[in-house]
């Protein structure tokens, strides 16, 4: 197993120190996006996914390599999570997920491990407001599809958003005009700090759970 190097006292103290974990009295899963700990998870899967709940994380999303896993492995990780006490809400995509036949795929491994969510991760390179128009049409598209079978979606922001042409006097990028018409359809993520790095200020921040 790969040692990862944070004690339960270290994970307490500072999962203690997000506002989310005691919003209005209610106790909030706290969970790990395992791309954070990617080359452990890449030597041995099972012995990270024991690891990280043993540091007490209560959910853990997967990311991309996971779409190359076959159903019967799938259920494999399925039982794992069960085992452990530990569950999936969603998961981390390339843009092969979202295609008209890579999403059938995504669809059936996320329900096998229990995840409600699949989410974008990037969306490759986009060109000018007629790129953004046309994702915000396939996600849309994602999502109608999904809410079909009690699922959802979101889009994680890089930095290539922030850092969009700003038009217009309200200061709205491209992505976000484009995404207002969009928004009301499905869930979406914001990294903070990506957004930070890029010197803009978080435009969507609904979770996808």
């Amino acid at each position: 197993m790969i040692p990862l190097e944070m004690s339960r006292r270290t994970f307490v103290a500072m999962s203690g120190l997000s506002p989310l974990a005691f919003a209005a009295g209610k106790k909030v899963p706290v969970g790990l996006e395992l791309f954070s700990v990617r080359d452990a998870l890449m030597q041995d899967l099972t012995g990270t996914v024991r690891a990280v709940a043993k540091m007490g994380y209560e959910v853990v999303e997967f990311y991309a390599p996971y779409f190359s896993w076959t159903p019967a492995y799938a259920k494999d990780i399925r039982k794992l999570l069960d085992d452990l006490g530990i569950r999936c809400n969603s998961t981390h995509n390339n843009p092969a997920s979202f295609t008209a036949e890579g999403l059938p795929k995504a669809i059936e491994l996320n329900q096998i491990i229990g995840s409600r969510n699949i989410v974008m991760a990037s969306a490759g390179r986009v060109d000018g407001i007629a790129g953004w128009k046309a994702l915000g049409e396939q996600m849309t598209k994602v999502s109608e599809t999904l809410k079909s079978l009690g699922m959802g979606t979101g889009f994680h922001n890089h930095q290539t958003l922030p850092q969009s042409r700003m038009v217009g006097c309200g200061g709205e990028s491209e992505y976000e005009q484009s995404e207002r018409d969009h928004a009301h359809k499905r869930k979406h993520r914001s990294n903070c700090g990506r957004s930070a790095h890029a010197s803009r200020s978080v435009i969507v921040s609904r979770p996808c759970g």
